[in-house]
């Protein structure tokens, strides 16, 4: 079925529209974390996730270039995680079984996010059921059909054994898995210390996703459930300087994003995307992909660069807590015009990489 005009308008509108309401979220999530930290903790700009998230190279890729739909899912993954730290859990247990509903990955940051506040067996018991409520509707209205039951399971299965279970499997999970026991038997209070809950809870989410997008074969348009944890993050690093680094490591993790993506789905994920939008036939045919003029010689870096950005932020805040316990004492004007300088760059490196990659497609054709 081909979409008329129209239909291709309203379905871009309604993922910017989703977007721009996440953007909004994070900007509240991010005052209720600053809320939280006395005056020498952490960044002192409270926008600054909100800035970050709305400039994300991943997450302009995935809602405005390739226009995945996953925006859906994270959008009620952050209404829960705003009534979390409102500690409204009822609400936090309602948006996630949307979120879960759309996307069965939310349940990767929903069950840690349970064993921080909740111990208690029979009360983790029903926080999994009511987790799952919304989907367990959606299997009943749809148990009948083949197609529905074929997409679940048939794409769940090739995404999570399509590689076969690889030490790498092995080692992955079971970081989760101590993750999740961590976080159980630890005996922290998060009525007591707000700072620290909070610091575990982005945390445990931005982990849960890296860790997941380091054995599933993921998708392109996934990689956005992780941007946001990943720019509320940057809240906890004291170092204005490490802050610089993590932006720069985040621009070049994009471009490995970037050029992995469009070597691993030639004909998909690259300049042929131009063609299904609303401008598509009014472009003239090539034969030429990004993937002839990149190569598949630089997989392995883009790939090295991917994960690295994935996991950066945590490692960065695990080494000013055990080696660097103290903030740097660098000019503080100069580092904010850096700061400000590096996320135009993120945000002109989303928008021009693709746009330049397939202008060399035509013009090489």
């Amino acid at each position: 079925m081909q979409a008329t005009i129209i239909q291709t308008i309203w379905s871009k509108l309604l993922l910017a529209i989703f977007f721009f309401a996440a953007v909004n979220i994070v900007g509240r999530i991010a005052k209720q974390v600053y809320a939280t930290q006395v005056s020498d903790q952490g960044i002192q700009k409270e926008n600054l996730p909100k800035l970050l998230f709305a400039t994300s190279p991943i997450a302009i890729f995935a809602v405005f270039i390739f226009g995945g739909y996953d925006i859906f899912a994270l959008f009620f993954m952050l209404l829960g995680l705003h009534a979390y730290f409102a500690k409204d859990f009822k609400w936090f247990v309602l948006w996630f079984s949307v979120a879960i509903s759309f996307k069965y990955f939310a349940a990767f940051a929903y069950l840690p996010l349970v064993l921080i506040i909740e111990k208690r067996f029979i009360h983790l018991l029903i926080y999994g059921l009511l987790g799952l409520a919304v989907t367990t509707i959606q299997f009943a209205l749809y148990w009948h059909s083949d197609v529905f039951l074929g997409e679940i399971f048939d794409l769940a299965n090739a995404k999570v054994a399509g590689n076969s279970f690889k030490i790498r499997t092995i080692i992955v999970n079971l970081s989760y898995c101590l993750i999740c026991f961590y976080l159980y038997f630890s005996k922290f209070d998060y009525r007591l210390d707000l700072t620290k809950w909070c610091e575990r809870a982005i945390y445990a989410c931005l982990l849960s996703y890296a860790l997941l997008f380091s054995w599933v074969l993921w998708h392109p348009q996934w990689i956005i459930l992780i941007t946001p944890f990943v720019c509320l993050s940057l809240l906890f690093i004291r170092s204005q300087k490490l802050l610089i680094l993590l932006l720069v490591i985040e621009i070049l993790g994009y471009l490995g994003f970037a050029v992995y993506t469009m070597n691993n789905w030639v004909g998909n994920v690259d300049n042929t995307m131009l063609y299904g939008g609303v401008f598509g036939e009014l472009l003239p045919q090539t034969n030429t992909f990004v993937s002839d003029l990149i190569g598949h010689k630089w997989m392995a870096l883009s790939r090295a660069l991917f994960y690295g950005s994935l996991y950066a932020s945590f490692l960065v805040f695990v080494y000013e807590r055990l080696v660097k316990k103290s903030a740097d004492s660098a000019s503080k004007n100069k580092n904010d015009n850096l700061i400000s300088w590096l996320i135009r760059a993120r945000f002109l490196v989303a928008c021009y990489f693709v746009i330049g990659a397939t202008a060399a497609c035509f013009i090489s054709n």
